[in-house]
């Protein structure tokens, strides 16, 4: 039965509830990231987002306000989330990291361009899209040269 199996696939990758989260960060890409319509089908929710710059204290973006980072283990402490997203300046991002953890956060998606460190019980995840293009680009210039 095939809805069975897939029923059975999203319980073993664990779609088969929500998942709240949390965005740091809401520069460019991370307002890219709130306007994702691709997370709530698949059980993601951003539930709390967190920003630096005063220009965006207080703004709302689709639904949810943008707080000040300063308050984020207040509200994390309250509400707890299971995933945090980091899309802030490679400066600030391993603090970030490190404030996120200390919240009991224990899975990360890192778009900030280092190789952050954290405890071996917290899953992190490194999405650099250069080294992804690279790939790319690796793969094509491979293919181009066996044309020949």
């Amino acid at each position: 039965n095939v809805r069975r199996l897939l029923e059975e696939l999203r319980s073993i990758l664990g779609l088969n509830r929500q998942w709240r989260m949390t965005l740091v960060g809401t520069g460019r890409l991370g307002r890219a990231i709130l306007g994702y319509e691709g997370f709530g089908p698949q059980g993601f929710r951003i539930v709390e987002t967190f920003d630096s710059d005063p220009e965006w204290i207080g703004k709302e973006i689709n639904g949810l306000t943008i707080k000040n980072t300063t308050d984020l283990e207040k509200v994390l402490g309250e509400s707890p989330v299971d995933v945090g997203i980091v899309a802030v300046p490679a400066e600030t991002a391993q603090t970030v990291i490190d404030r996120l953890v200390s919240c009991g956060v224990q899975a990360i998606l890192n778009y900030a361009p280092i190789a952050a460190h954290v405890p071996p019980s917290v899953h992190i995840k490194r999405i650099d899209p250069v080294l992804a293009l690279q790939g790319m680009t690796y793969y094509l210039k491979a293919a181009a040269a066996s044309q020949k």
